[in-house]
C-alpha cells in the first residue's frame, strides 16, 4: 500500500493498533480505488511521534477514524480525534462495532457522518459505501476537489449539515434528526429482538428472535422492546419507531400508546413488511429506531431476506452476543425472585431445625416432615424454572 507524503489532498486514518487487521486491508482497498491515504505505518524509527501525527492532521484535507471500543479506550486515538475537531478536519467515521463513545468522543463525534459495518451484509458492501462517500472524493487521484457544501453552509455548521448525506436517496435528515434530539434522554430501553409473524395483530409471536427476517414466510416483524427494569406503577406512556433502509431512507414510521401495569418489562412494536394486496419491502439490511416517552433512542439493525438469501447472512439465529445479554437481563430480573423464594424457605427450615434440637420429642416428626415439603417444593420449583 501507499502511504501519501504529497501536498496534494489526502485522507488521514485514525485507528487502534490492535484492530490493524480489519483496518489495514480498509486501507487497502481505499488505495486500489485511487485515494490517497495516510496511517501511521510510515513513521520512521527515531520520528517525534506526537508532533508527526499533528503536523499530518493539520495538512490532511479529510479524516477517516475507524471506531471500535478499542479506539474509544486508546488515548491517542482520542488525541487524534480531538486535534482533528479542534482545527475543524472534514471527518467520516466508520464504526467497525457498536461502540460507546465515551471520554467526550459523543459530543465529537456525534453529528459527523458516519458509516456502521453493522447495517452491511459483507464487508465489501461496507467499504463500497465508504469508497462512494462524497466527504472523501476530494482525496481521490484525478478527481477535482469539490468544496461546494462548505462554501454554501459556511465552516461552522458543516459538521452537523453534512452529516450522512453522502448516501441519502433525498436531502432528508430524519435518520439524523432523529438520533440527535435523543441523544441525551433516559436510558429506559435495555434490549429490543425482533421475530416474524405471519398474523399482523399478533404482539408476541412464538420462536426466538431473530436479527434476519424471511419475507417468504412472515408478512410482519414483532420489535419486543425490554424495559432496563420493571414498571412499578400504572402508566400510559408513548412508543416510537422508526425504520430506514441501507441508505437510511425512512420507509416506516408509527408512534402508539402503551398501557403499563405494575411488573410489566417489555412492550412490543409491529411493522407490516408485506401486505395481501403483494407490496412488500425490498430485501436488504435496515435500522430501527425506537423510543418510549422521552427516552433516547434505541437503535436496532436487522435484515429482511427473501427465502434461502438467509444463508448468505448467517441464517436466522440472533447475533450469539445480543442473545447472551438477553439471557443475561432475564436472570437478573429473575434471580433475585429465586434467591428471595430460596432464603424465605430455608430459613423456616432453620427455625423448626433449633427446635427440634432443643425439644426433639415435640418436634421430631414435624421438622422431618418440613424438610421433606422444602426439599419437595425445590424439586417443583426448578423443573418449572427450567422448562420456563
Amino acid at each position: 500500500m501507499n502511504i501519501y507524503e504529497g501536498t496534494e489532498n489526502y485522507i488521514f486514518v485514525s485507528y487502534a493498533h490492535k484492530d490493524s487487521e480489519r483496518v489495514l486491508p480498509i486501507i487497502a482497498e481505499l488505495d486500489k480505488a485511487g485515494f490517497r491515504v495516510w496511517y501511521d505505518r510510515g513513521i520512521e524509527a527515531g520520528t517525534e511521534w506526537p508532533a508527526y501525527i499533528q503536523d499530518h492532521i493539520a495538512a490532511c484535507k479529510r479524516v477517516l477514524v475507524f471506531i471500535s471500543q478499542y479506539s474509544v479506550d486508546s488515548v491517542n486515538c482520542r488525541n487524534e480525534i480531538n486535534f482533528a475537531a479542534t482545527n475543524n478536519k472534514e471527518m467520516l467515521v466508520a464504526y467497525l462495532e457498536d461502540a460507546e463513545l465515551k471520554h467526550g468522543l459523543g459530543l465529537q463525534l456525534g453529528a459527523k457522518q458516519s458509516i456502521f459495518r453493522t447495517r452491511h451484509l459483507d464487508d465489501a458492501s461496507f467499504v463500497g459505501e465508504m469508497i462512494k462517500a462524497k466527504i472523501l472524493q476530494c482525496c481521490k487521484i484525478g478527481a477535482e476537489e469539490s468544496d461546494e457544501f462548505t462554501d454554501r453552509v459556511g465552516a461552522a455548521s458543516v459538521s452537523y449539515e453534512y452529516s450522512r448525506q453522502a448516501e441519502r436517496i433525498s436531502d432528508s435528515s430524519d435518520f439524523d434528526s432523529t438520533v440527535q434530539s435523543r441523544l441525551r434522554g433516559p436510558s429506559l430501553i435495555s434490549r429490543v429482538g425482533t421475530m416474524g409473524s405471519s398474523v399482523a395483530d399478533q404482539d408476541w409471536p412464538r420462536g426466538k428472535y431473530s436479527q434476519n427476517i424471511d419475507i417468504s414466510l412472515y408478512s410482519t416483524i414483532r420489535f419486543h422492546c425490554h424495559l432496563l427494569r420493571p414498571e412499578t406503577e400504572n402508566r400510559i406512556r408513548k412508543a416510537g419507531i422508526r425504520v430506514f433502509n441501507a441508505k437510511d431512507a425512512l420507509v416506516f414510521e408509527d408512534t402508539v400508546s402503551i398501557e403499563f401495569k405494575p411488573g410489566n418489562d417489555r412492550f412490543s412494536l409491529g411493522w407490516v413488511i408485506r401486505d395481501r394486496d403483494g407490496f412488500s419491502q425490498i430485501p436488504g439490511a435496515y435500522t430501527a429506531l425506537i423510543w418510549i416517552d422521552d427516552s433516547r433512542v434505541m437503535e436496532y439493525p436487522f435484515i429482511i431476506f427473501a427465502g434461502t438469501a438467509g444463508t448468505a447472512v448467517g441464517g436466522t439465529s440472533l447475533n450469539p452476543e445480543v442473545q447472551r445479554e438477553i439471557d443475561d437481563l432475564t436472570k437478573n430480573l429473575r434471580y433475585p425472585r429465586i434467591a428471595l423464594y430460596q432464603i424465605l424457605n430455608w430459613l423456616s427450615f432453620i427455625f423448626f431445625a433449633i427446635c427440634f434440637a432443643t425439644d426433639p420429642n415435640s418436634y421430631g416428626f414435624l421438622g422431618f416432615a418440613f424438610l421433606d415439603i422444602v426439599i419437595l417444593v425445590d424439586i417443583v420449583f426448578w423443573i418449572l424454572y427450567f422448562l420456563s
